[in-house]
């Protein structure tokens, strides 16, 4: 029997807002408008409200900010109705639920012992697997086969890895780790597994005659080098070649070895080729057909800053132009949209909005203040991302801390998690909004930029709190945690850490401790384009 068609009028909410559920600063919800309607009354309930708060609105919007500091903190209940011009109720409210969420409490934190937590998270990260070694991962790191582990046994989850996202985390971890703690026991071994790591991404890349020949696979397990996914598979994401050029460039940087710059030079050359007339690329492609499999992702700049750094190597007028268009698609899109979505390689196709993210948002923060000078108006928007980040993604606070549990967290935790874990610290995206050692260290690298740029004693404040943050959730053992640090228990809820994160927040950590020892020698510190 065929469906009844459904010509129900409702109220439905628009804009990038509509699945956020973590608001620090006050909201304004929009709306489709519905012609028959001459009032629309927005209402709003506490949970220890006894009636609702109700307000007006002739238009399809509502701003919360002349009544924000009515709601303590936490949960807020909005119902929405629409009343024709008799004052009847003529359409389908609308229900949401959301939180206020606190903000930074201006306090100022001692700095806590940044290089001792680093060597002791080296000492987690370059040490051996905890199970029995496969034959296929015989002479490598444990990461190259494995992105997720019992950090107290370094027992593997599975042997399934992201290489362009995490081989790529840790060349920048160890190499930093190297350079900086360059006479410590560690350090010659961690400069020997980034190159195992770097030599890796060289010697197993997709097909030659594959249309995006020689590009860097995204998902690989079990010692197979075929792409992984679901059915249908998610195939190849285009933006990540970006960040596996930019290793490629740190590691000729380090090793004077001409086939790394050979291939970040290949990887923009292919970029550049890619690249569509509006500035941007497709998320997920077949890599062997070319055909488009997601069609979105806010990412451009990750190429951009991968044309940035061969530009200085080699003038090439080809990639300045393609990094001039990216940027030009970014700040016309996502950058006013907010429309920060498609980057990691194990989530799904879903409407737009519905999992926003934060990742390639820094990277944009730390590339408008790097190119400032290009624009005027480049620092104003770096300031007002990290403010959206910090608005959707920085949790100030351990009550704010509670998971809705969108996504399960690697087979540990399913469901809301009533976390308490040391703040500040990021949240990864809408669907795993779980508090992260390697979303927190890159926001990190944007505090050092933002301070760098502006002298503003506040970034300085929240850069030293962060850095301990992500030292407070250290592990005994040395790991970093990726689900957040318990202070209840003294652990982590779920030990099941990706270690590719642990290395990204490893890379954060290093950055502040040298920009922070900088600025009490008053030495120079450079940030540019490199940090990751």
């Amino acid at each position: 029997m065929p469906q009844r068609k459904n010509n129900i009028k409702k109220i439905t909410l628009t804009g990038w807002n509509k699945y956020s559920i973590r608001f620090v600063d006050p909201p304004t919800w929009t709306w489709e408008p519905i012609p028959q309607i001459k009032k629309y009354v927005v209402n709003f309930a506490t949970d220890k409200d006894k009636r609702a708060q109700s307000y007006s609105t002739s238009e399809p919007l509502f701003d919360m900010s002349s009544i924000w500091q009515k709601f303590p903190h936490g949960s807020i209940d909005m119902l929405i109705l629409g009343f024709d011009s008799n004052n009847k109720e003529t359409c389908l409210a609308n229900y949401k639920n959301f939180f206020k969420t606190h903000d930074f409490d201006k306090a100022i934190q001692k700095p806590m012992d940044w290089s001792n937590a680093i060597i002791r998270n080296a000492s987690y990260l370059l040490d051996e697997s905890g199970d029995p070694v496969q034959d296929f991962e015989i002479g490598l790191p444990r990461g190259c086969w494995s992105s997720m582990e019992n950090s107290i046994t370094r027992e593997k989850w599975s042997n399934y890895v992201m290489p362009g996202l995490y081989h790529t985390s840790h060349i920048f971890a160890f190499l930093r780790f190297s350079q900086y703690f360059h006479t410590h026991p560690l350090a010659k071994e961690a400069k020997k597994q980034a190159k195992t790591y770097g030599d890796w991404l060289l010697n197993n890349r997709l097909p030659k005659d594959f249309t995006y020949s020689l590009f860097p696979f995204s998902n690989v397990g079990y010692g197979e080098l075929e792409e992984l996914g679901q059915d249908p598979p998610r195939g190849t994401t285009v933006t990540r070649a970006g960040r596996v050029g930019i290793a490629m460039l740190e590691l000729y940087k380090q090793f004077d070895d001409i086939s790394y710059f050979k291939y970040a030079e290949f990887l923009a050359n292919s970029l550049v080729e890619f690249q569509r007339d509006d500035g941007s690329w497709p998320f997920r492609v077949n890599p062997k057909t070319g055909e488009v499999l997601s069609e979105y992702t806010s990412d451009a700049i990750t190429p951009a800053r991968l044309f940035a750094l061969l530009d200085t190597l080699k003038n090439k007028t080809t990639y300045k132009n393609a990094r001039l268009k990216a940027i030009e698609w970014m700040l016309n899109g996502p950058i006013k949209s907010h429309r920060w979505e498609g980057m990691y390689e194990d989530t799904d196709n879903i409407e737009p909005y519905i999992n926003l993210e934060n990742l390639d948002t820094n990277e944009m923060i730390r590339y408008l203040i790097h190119f400032k000078n290009e624009d005027s108006r480049f620092l104003k928007i770096a300031e007002d991302l990290n403010r959206w980040i910090e608005d959707q993604f920085v949790v100030w606070h351990p009550d704010d801390c509670v998971s809705i549990g969108y996504g399960g967290s690697g087979g540990g935790i399913i469901g809301k998690t009533n976390l308490r874990s040391p703040t500040p610290t990021v949240l990864e995206q809408f669907q795993c909004d779980y508090p992260m050692e390697s979303h927190t260290g890159n926001w990190l690298m944007s505090l050092i930029a933002l301070h760098q740029a502006t002298e503003k004693e506040e970034y300085l404040l929240k850069g030293i709190a962060t850095a301990n943050s992500i030292q407070l959730g250290q592990q005994e053992h040395g790991a970093f945690s990726t689900w957040g640090f318990d202070t209840r228990f003294n652990r982590p809820l779920n030990t099941l850490d990706w270690v590719g994160d642990n290395a990204c927040g490893h890379t954060g950590l290093i950055l502040w401790n040298q920009y922070y020892s900088a600025l009490q020698n008053n030495t120079k510190f450079e940030l540019g384009l490199w940090g990751l």
